[in-house]
């Protein structure tokens, strides 16, 4: 794998780590919007929903200084390719019993959550294992054809993410308006 994707998959798993966890800790309604999606999303009493919503964010923040971190790089890639997979099962699992609220992935929001907040969950997922995997794989295996598919992969992975999630990018930027 090339050094320049490989970096690319680790910083910019990063900053999607670190705006979710900013922007569920920049206001009070934000906070409050998460623990109560934590609650809905995650089937689980209110009572745990504050102690829960800080331990995501915690594991958010920890997984995105990880992943700046050579020596923890990899782990931290499984660690954001596992996180990710428990929001995407959350979600899905609060989609299908019917639960129409904002998901507070990246702090307060006025839309309801929908499948498309899950497929961007499942793609950083795969881009993040796809890191993982590169990361640790020995370099005879990453060169040639090999490195090419893989670079291919993690740019597809890229774009798609980007792709699916601008809408979640100008609700954070505060670009559109509620109607």
């Amino acid at each position: 794998m090339s050094w320049s994707i490989a970096l690319l998959a680790r910083l910019s798993l990063s900053a999607v780590f670190l705006v979710s966890a900013g922007s569920k800790l920049a206001t009070a309604p934000a906070r409050t919007a998460f623990a109560e999606a934590v609650t809905v999303f995650g089937a689980m009493p209110a009572r745990w929903s504050r102690a829960a919503a800080g331990l995501v964010v915690l594991a958010e923040v920890a997984v995105a200084v990880g992943l700046c971190v050579n020596q923890l790089s990899r782990p931290a890639l499984y660690g954001a390719a596992a996180l990710l997979l428990v929001f995407a099962i959350a979600l899905w699992a609060g989609l299908r019993r019917g639960v129409m609220m904002p998901c507070a992935c990246f702090g307060a929001s006025q839309s309801p959550a929908r499948p498309p907040e899950i497929w961007r969950n499942l793609l950083l997922a795969a881009l993040a294992l796809i890191g993982a995997i590169g990361d640790g794989a020995p370099a005879a295996l990453l060169g040639g054809p090999a490195a090419a598919v893989v670079d291919r992969l993690l740019i597809a992975a890229f774009v798609t993410v980007l792709a699916a999630g601008f809408s979640d990018f100008t609700d954070i930027l505060n670009l559109r308006r509620a109607a």
